[in-house]
Formats: structure tokens, C-alpha cells, sequence
């Protein structure tokens, strides 16, 4: 049996794909690293302080949160699915938590920064060519 050392589990997670990441369970982090789903918990709280179960949420809401800033999304509800979460409240939930917002007031929030972007960089090219 190999031993699960928490910095080998961190990166195997943050290297996953989406699609890899939406799948992943503790569960499946444990057969892969060939350790029993206790030791995996214990090992992981003990060195990050912190359970597994939250991190992998954490990561999953860290994407999403990248992908809302991005507009890499089609919409919320299959960002939800394409990041594993149970269900579209679920996300909502998790996302709160860590975040203290709701998706979709984010969501709503990154659409009206990147208006204003969208409008300063017209302004600027109008004031350009007046100058001329």
C-alpha cells in the first residue's frame, strides 16, 4: 500500500480536467493512490487542516468561479453539471459558502464588469480618433 501524502492528492486534483473532476470522489482518490478511504481523510485533515470532502468542493467552485469571470459557461445549470455537482442548489450552496455570493449575482456581476470594460475601450477609441 502506498502512502497518501496530501501534497501528492493536491496536485493529482488540480491536474484534473473538468470532466476528470466533476467524477472524482474520495473514493476513487483512494483506489488511486492505493490507500483506505480513513487513512486518505485522516491523512489529508492532518496535513492540510482541512477535509478532503471540502477541498474537492472548494475546487469545484474555484472553476466555476473562473469560468463565470472567463464567460467560459453556456449557463449556470450545466456549469453545475460539468463541474460534478449533485444538483444546480447544491452549486448554489457551495458556491455561497465559499464566496459569500450566489452564483448568479456573480454571474451578474462579471457581466456588467465587463460592460463597463467594453465601454471604456469604445470611449477610448472614439476620444482616439477625434483627437485626429
Amino acid at each position: 500500500m502506498k502512502h497518501c501524502f496530501p501534497c501528492q492528492i493536491i496536485k493529482y486534483i488540480l491536474s484534473c480536467s473538468d470532466h476528470v473532476l466533476a467524477g472524482l470522489s474520495i473514493t476513487s482518490i483512494s483506489e488511486r493512490f492505493g490507500c483506505e478511504v480513513s487513512m486518505l481523510e485522516q491523512q489529508f485533515k492532518k496535513h492540510q487542516h482541512l477535509e478532503l470532502s471540502d477541498y474537492l468542493s472548494r475546487e469545484r467552485v474555484y472553476r466555476a468561479a473562473y469560468k463565470i469571470r472567463k464567460h467560459d459557461i453556456e449557463s449556470l445549470l450545466q456549469l453545475a453539471d460539468a463541474l460534478g455537482f449533485e444538483s444546480p442548489q447544491k452549486f448554489s450552496m457551495e458556491f455561497k459558502r465559499f464566496f459569500c455570493i450566489e452564483p448568479e449575482r456573480y454571474y451578474y456581476l462579471m457581466e456588467v464588469k465587463r460592460f463597463k470594460q467594453q465601454l471604456s475601450i469604445q470611449s477610448q477609441g472614439v476620444s482616439g480618433i477625434e483627437a485626429y
